[in-house]
Formats: structure tokens, sequence, C-alpha cells
């Protein structure tokens, strides 16, 4: 006899496992495996969102401070960001000469809509009055949101319900 045969013989009932536990063993590993999978892309999907977010925030910072220094054409950057966004041409002729303060304000918002084009999803903006400030608010959406401000400055959808994924970021205007 050979020595694997009188190992196996001295101890019975311990040959190895049967074909039911290795399918346990492996139902087992592929159920979590496909929760690590799930939280891998659950965590993809909040990184995106977050980035979408702080690109929009800073880009709508740009725009406050050139606002900021170019105080004196407030009135152009209310037009201009009236327009939708669809409809901003992104040509800024103020790249290669000095413009006077309006020009220089609708190439501000020819900017930040091409950036926004750029950077987002299904970009949108809306300037309305705010409602908890003196002034206007500007609401730039994303993602396919149609979005109006809500009471606290929350976002909601076209029929004003709260839409639990809803990407936007409400500014208050100098």
């Amino acid at each position: 006899m050979s020595r694997l045969q009188v190992s196996a013989a001295a101890r019975p009932g311990c040959a190895g496992f049967s074909l039911v536990e290795s399918l346990l063993a492996l139902t087992l590993l592929m159920t979590a495996m496909t929760g690590l999978m799930q939280a891998q892309a659950g965590a993809l999907i909040s990184s995106r969102i977050a980035l979408q977010q702080q690109e929009a925030a800073l880009l709508l910072r740009d725009l406050l401070g050139r606002w900021q220094l170019n105080r004196d054409a407030a009135s152009t950057y209310l037009s201009a960001l009236q327009a939708p966004l669809e409809a901003v041409a992104a040509a800024d002729p103020c790249l290669t000469a000095a413009c006077a303060p309006e020009p220089r304000a609708s190439a501000d918002v020819a900017a930040l809509a091409e950036s926004l084009r750029q950077r987002l999803p299904q970009p949108r903006w809306l300037l309305e009055p705010c409602l908890d400030h003196p002034g206007h608010c500007l609401l730039v959406a994303w993602g396919g949101t149609e979005a109006s401000s809500g009471p606290d400055g929350a976002c909601l959808d076209a029929a004003g319900q709260r839409h639990a994924s809803a990407r936007c970021l409400v500014v208050v205007l100098p």
C-alpha cells in the first residue's frame, strides 16, 4: 500500500472537501466580491459627483472674483447671465487686446459658459431673484437636472419637488 492510501485510511472522514462544501465556499466568496464591487462603484460615483461640485464652485468663485474687479459692468454681467448658457458665445476678444468694462464682463460670462460646457455634463444656469437675500442668485445645474432654487437655497426640480439626485449650486451675486 502506498503511503497516501495508508494516511487516508488511518483518518476516515478527513479525505478532503466535498463538492457541496466547495460550491458553498465559492458562493460565499462571490457574494463578498459582489458587495465589494458595488461599494467600489458607489465610491466612484460619489467621487465624480464631488469633483463636479468642486469644479462648479471654483468656476463660480472665479466669476465672482472677476465681477468684484469689474464692478462698473454689473448690469452687463446680469444681462449676459440672463441668456441661456447654450446661447452664450465662447469668443473672448479681450484675450488679445485691452477691453472696456462692458466687453470684459461679456467675455467673463462667455469664459464661464465655455468652462461649464467643457467640465460638466449638460450644464444649465438660471438667474433669478434671491429668496432670502437682496439681489440676484445664479443657479448652475448639471447632469440633466432641471432645477430652480427653493426657499432654503436647496435645488428643486422644474415641478418644485426636492430632487434627490439634483446636482446644482446656488451663488449670491454681488
